[in-house]
């Protein structure tokens, strides 16, 4: 079939969906962001223009001009295209960095996103939607170019956008806004993202390597979650290492966890600067799961494998700050895959500080307790951790390596979340179990001996997810008291 014959112009100028597209599959996809060159008209426009930056026909100055006009192309109705930041950045460069971008290193991103033409002959890409187990596998060079197409703003808004991240381009990025800190957070993250640009062009990475995208979910049948935790009987749990002074992705050969936003990448190419985002901005392979993941489910997580770490930073939100190009020679290609041995999970946790409360007798911190909501987030990490498709290292399945996942601007319990993750690792029987405590020497010490005191006593996890329970209910007495203390007196 001609691939061109898929595609549908839509007549309604109104209408959210650019164009609708019928693939001949037993299961109708939705058409992917990218692709810009399928909508025939708009790629012809696009294309001159980024041949001419390829050329170097082009100042700084014009380059970010083209960018607006792409943008208002593909969003003809929309105000105030803005693109203020992008200018602010390219500005405050030396006068070596300037000559370097406007001659070598834009003109080689113009070059590669022309490359889509040839490198994604293939047809439409399929999304991971939800309720599906399914993976896309793509080389660091199809990386390099769906990148520098999100970077020139030549890509489409998904027919079903709702269920897709808002910000599937930089162009978020380029917008200036009336808070300073903001504004002053987005020229930081174009560093991170021109570094990963800048280590491409020098040939720093590989891109004969490859990069997966996996949608990971659970279902358990007839059976409920509770039920089949209750029947696993499962008294051996995952061994757990405690780190105050280590970064999760630091952890070599361990999956590591990033606290995913519903929407994958929460923030990170607007104003978000928390873990997740961060990861991303270190890693910008893995910004293409924007493109892929659909709204994740409460029994849904995702898995990257062969993203590379390209940056190093420092601080946290606002105090965001980007270090300079990050090198681990430490990583080697493993051969059955093609990948580096890098695996990020992502798995979004309850929002708490959003909840609605429905009873006056709870309130936000009890609510985490009830056995609806721990089961909720026990089930998201199992999925997220059993990771079927991870390679083994060394004839050994991988650890994990995680942290206080959704306790910062989610309100989550510290010490209940690391009971959640340490009764999913168990579940799933993946250990050890390393958790990062950022510095918090009196978590670590309170998780160290909460361990030590119930990794070897006979009761069962669907037995510590009763003392979780119990701990909701825990009377005037016992009010002030935390889980973990909770949990040691009522065992004694």
């Amino acid at each position: 079939m001609n691939r061109n014959s898929l595609i549908k112009q839509d007549d309604d100028q109104d209408s959210n969906t650019d164009i609708e597209i019928e693939i001949e599959e037993p299961k109708k996809r939705l058409y992917v962001y990218i692709q810009p060159n399928d909508i025939l008209s708009l790629w012809a426009t696009v294309e001159g223009l980024l041949q001419s930056i390829k050329a170097k026909h082009h100042t700084l100055s014009e380059i970010v001009s083209i960018i607006a006009k792409i943008i208002n192309a593909h969003f003809p109705n929309k105000k105030n295209i803005e693109t203020s930041i992008l200018s602010e950045y390219f500005e405050e460069l030396s006068n070596n960095q300037m000559r370097f971008y406007q001659n070598e290193l834009i003109p080689f991103m113009a070059e590669q996103a022309l490359n889509i033409s040839t490198h994604f002959q293939q047809g439409p890409i399929k999304l991971l939607l939800q309720g599906e187990n399914m993976e896309q596998t793509f080389t660091k060079q199809q990386i390099v170019i769906l990148l520098c197409n999100m970077f020139f703003c030549t890509l489409h808004k998904q027919p079903d956008y709702d269920n897709f991240p808002p910000c599937f381009d930089f162009s978020k990025l380029y917008l200036k806004g009336t808070e300073t800190q903001l504004n002053n957070l987005k020229k930081e993250k174009l560093k991170f993202l021109f570094n990963y640009f800048e280590q491409v062009y020098k040939q720093n990475i590989n891109l004969d390597l490859c990069v997966s995208f996996e949608r990971v979910n659970c279902f358990f049948g007839q059976q409920s979650p509770l039920n089949m935790l209750k029947k696993a009987e499962i008294s051996k749990k995952s061994e757990v290492q405690v780190v105050s002074d280590q970064n999760i992705e630091s952890g070599l050969n361990l999956i590591q966890v990033t606290f995913a936003n519903k929407l994958v990448g929460g923030g990170v190419l607007n104003k978000g600067a928390l873990q997740e985002e961060i990861r991303y901005l270190i890693s910008p392979e893995c910004l293409v799961g924007i493109l892929l993941y659909s709204e994740l489910q409460d029994n849904e997580a995702i898995v990257i494998q062969g993203a590379q770490q390209v940056s190093d930073y420092e601080g946290y939100g606002y105090n965001l700050k980007y270090k300079g190009p990050y090198y681990d020679n430490k990583l080697t290609p493993q051969e059955q895959n093609n990948m580096l041995n890098v695996v990020i999970v992502g798995m979004d946790a309850t929002d708490f500080n959003k909840v609605e409360m429905q009873n006056e007798k709870y309130d936000e911190y009890n609510y985490q307790f009830e056995q609806m909501n721990v089961m909720r987030d026990i089930v998201k990490a199992y999925a997220a951790f059993k990771c079927d498709n991870v390679l083994k290292v060394n004839n050994k399945r991988q650890g994990i390596i995680t942290g206080n996942w959704g306790c910062g601007d989610f309100k989550g319990d510290k010490e209940l979340k690391f009971l959640i993750q340490w009764i999913a690792a168990s579940w799933c029987k993946r250990g050890p179990l390393y958790y990062c405590t950022y510095n918090d020497d009196l978590l670590k010490v309170k998780i160290e001996e909460i361990y030590e005191y119930l990794k070897n006593t006979e009761y069962t996890l669907y037995q510590l997810l009763q003392f979780i329970g119990s701990y909701q209910f825990r009377n005037k007495t016992y009010s002030e008291i935390s889980l973990f203390d909770y949990i040691s007196l009522f065992i004694n």
